[in-house]
């Protein structure tokens, strides 16, 4: 019988890692999701001809595509762009410089959000 128990029990904890191992990995796909977003509509807000209001745009057609899609209503889409890092908005932020901090900034956010799960 204790030879049983002791097979469940390491059955028991194989499946719990491999289910932490799993949100671990989701919440790093969403992140770098949400990041990707972000970034992207921090650069296309800048060449849209109707600036922020390109992202209530967007936020609508999300919508539509994906109806009751949570967190990418107008404010999760200003959100995102806010956490990208991107602030293109007429302002050079000093190239590979800026671009090492930003990569450093994401990988410091994605650390903390796969601790903390």
């Amino acid at each position: 019988m204790s030879n049983e128990i002791t097979a469940a029990g390491n059955l028991i904890q194989i499946i719990s890692q491999s289910r932490q191992n799993a949100l671990k990995k989701v919440n790093e796909e969403l992140i770098n999701m949400y990041w990707k977003v972000g970034e992207y509509l921090s650069i296309e807000s800048v060449k849209a001809s109707f600036g922020d209001a390109y992202i209530d745009s967007v936020a609508e057609e999300i919508q539509d595509v994906f109806p009751g899609i949570k967190g990418f209503n107008r404010c999760g889409l200003y959100r995102m762009k806010k956490s990208s890092g991107h602030s293109f908005q007429g302002e050079n932020r000093g190239g590979t410089a800026f671009l090492y901090h930003a990569v450093r900034k994401r990988e410091l956010f994605s650390k903390r959000i796969v601790q903390a799960n």
